[in-house]
């Protein structure tokens, strides 16, 4: 990003180079989220509810795996609850 401070904002490369890096920063949470989820769906196969839910819920807003994430806590919160 320290690159991004030499150029002028009102440039197209700046404008740019802006949107790639939103796009692979996006790419990195997406990235991110997938190993929750995936991790979060095994603890809870192993019936680790807890510990999925804390997994779930690191998942971000905006990722691929965010509404998936909320219903599975939703789903966990209940088989919690009948225990």
């Amino acid at each position: 990003r320290g690159i991004l401070i030499k150029l002028p904002k009102d440039t197209a490369l700046y404008k740019e180079i802006q949107i790639s890096l939103q796009r692979w920063e996006l790419s990195l949470e997406n990235e991110k989220a997938k190993e929750y989820y995936i991790k979060a769906l095994n603890l809870g196969n192993d019936k680790k509810y807890k510990e999925a839910i804390e997994l779930l819920k690191q998942i971000k807003q905006g990722t691929n795996y965010y509404s998936d994430a909320l219903k599975k806590i939703e789903e966990y919160e209940d088989a919690l609850n009948k225990n």
